[in-house]
Order: structure tokens, then sequence, then C-alpha cells
């Protein structure tokens, strides 16, 4: 997944630092999920970095969306001195979009609103796509959930966000 592959760039390119993983993402969870169990799954470590990659699984509700992201996000910068990275979504299959463009721009703007860096796979996957790439290629189960492949996209963005 994108952040293990992202911690094994960090240790190549880094030799004499560490860096520990917490995962605490759920499979199928909402941002509005998130924000239920933010201080379990994340606060209580006090953590130096947050990837907030939050959008792929809704809620489909946009304003309940941006209301939920902006809580997680406040609840962060109050309670930690974590820098936080927002992470785009990968591109998912049209049939399966519903709201994702919109979720996408909510980030953008609540990470320009909050001073967070982003990074931006959702732009990359956008071109891959309308340079005629078949992004189904890079998606483990065909319409949502990146590969391997897919994933180090992600990993690649977090070495280099835009601020």
């Amino acid at each position: 997944v994108y952040h293990e592959q992202f911690r094994l760039m960090l240790a190549e390119r880094y030799e004499r630092i560490s860096a520990s993983v917490i995962n605490s993402g759920v499979s199928g969870d909402t941002v509005s999920g998130m924000l239920k169990r933010l201080e379990r799954d994340l606060l209580r470590y006090d953590p130096n970095l947050v990837l907030l990659h939050a959008s792929l699984n809704g809620p489909e509700d946009v304003d309940v969306y941006a209301r939920d992201l902006e809580e997680i996000i406040l609840r962060i910068q109050g309670k930690t001195e974590a820098e936080i990275v927002v992470i785009t979504p990968n591109l998912i299959l049209d049939e399966a979009m519903g709201t994702l463009e919109e979720r996408v721009e909510v980030m953008l703007d609540c990470a320009q609103k909050y001073h967070l860096a982003v990074a931006h796979q959702y732009a990359l996957w956008k071109v891959l796509k309308q340079s005629g790439f078949n992004i189904r290629m890079l998606l483990s189960n065909g319409l949502n959930h990146p590969n391997a492949f897919g994933h180090s996209i992600a990993a690649l963005k977090l070495l280099k966000p835009m601020g």
C-alpha cells in the first residue's frame, strides 16, 4: 500500500532516519467515520505527520463531507504538532464517481485554507486517463481500489507534495 511504499522510499533516501507508520485507515470507511474514531485511532499517538487520505468512500453529501473533513483538520491541528499532508484519491471508473470530483475540490480548498501540503495524485490519474491509458489496469478490483502500482503513484506524490 502507498504508506508502506512511502516509508520504504523515505528509509532509502534518508538512511539515518527511522519512521514508524500507524495505518488508522478502515476499509470502506467515510470521512464521517474517521471523525468519530479520530481520538482513538490517531490523536492518542501524538503523530509528527498525518497523511490524510479521506475521500474515496464519501459521504456523497458534499456539505457533510466538507464539514467533517474540516473538523478532522482542526482537531489534528488543535491537539498535535503534526504536519498534515492531504492526499487526493486515485481516479475511479466513471460509473462509481458519484461526487468524488466535488470532494477532491473540497480537499484542495481545505488544504489551501489551512496551509496544508497536498499530494495531488488525482490530477496525475486524470492525465493518465486523458492520454488514453486504461486506468482499470491500475485498479485491483477494476473499479476503485488501486493495485500495488496504483499505490506507488500516491507514494511518489508524497515524496514531493505541493504546499
